[in-house]
């Protein structure tokens, strides 16, 4: 009876041994079911983070460079004066035409074109205004400059109410200061635009004998 009891417990827990590897095998562990979606969801959010930063890159590089807008650069590369010589041969100024010739350039240092407006030249002796002239309107591409000739007329009539005008005719010397301002925008993108106004202030002195231009010199400021 002992005998037959034993062979009944064997078969049972031969079942019971082989039913639990059964169900092991049908139910994997739930640590290695979760294990994958975690590492895939951390290299997903760095691939993110790293085009994030690739492109923060770029738009700082850009901002600095192509998106940067920088001053545009104003010149007065010659001027010259035409008949002061008869102002000095007589005893009384005589009425004739005094006409200044200034070579002016804008220089464009972006990568987007400089579009300015009408441009004034006036020509000042002490606070009085002789002589002014408009440039038309111009357009100066990206890093690229302009030249441009100006012909001021002066008014005579102007010059002889200056008060100091006949101290500085026996002296031979007019001290003559010239004012030139340009409205200008530059336009990169429709973000990435400034209106700029930039204005050039000359000071110097004109030789009656030799009609030359003595200690000229010119400030330029540039204004956003």
């Amino acid at each position: 009876m002992a005998e037959y009891m034993k062979e009944q417990e064997k078969p049972l827990a031969l079942a019971t041994e082989t039913d639990q590897i059964g169900i092991e095998e049908s139910n994997p562990s739930p640590v290695e079911h979760t294990s994958r979606p975690n590492w895939n969801c951390i290299i997903c959010c760095g691939c993110c983070a790293a085009i994030f930063l690739i492109l923060g890159m770029i738009v700082l590089i850009l901002m600095f460079t192509v998106f940067r807008i920088k001053e545009p650069i104003l010149k007065m590369n010659s001027m010259k004066v035409q008949g002061l010589n008869l102002l000095r041969n007589t005893s009384l100024p005589p009425i004739v035409n005094l006409t200044v010739k200034a070579d002016i350039s804008v220089e464009n240092p972006n990568y987007a074109s400089f579009k300015f407006s009408n441009a004034t030249t006036s020509v000042y002796y002490d606070t009085y205004v002789i002589g002014e002239f408009v440039s038309p309107a111009g357009r100066v591409e990206a890093k690229k400059s302009v030249r441009t000739s100006v012909t001021i007329d002066i008014l005579v009539d102007k010059v002889l109410e200056v008060p100091r005008f006949r101290s500085d005719f026996g002296a031979g010397i007019l001290p003559v200061s010239t004012f030139i301002g340009i409205r200008g925008k530059v336009k990169v993108t429709d973000v990435f635009k400034k209106r700029i106004f930039v204005q050039m202030n000359c000071t110097m002195n004109w030789n009656l004998s030799s009609e030359a231009i003595q200690n000229r010199n010119c400030k330029t400021r540039v204004k956003f």
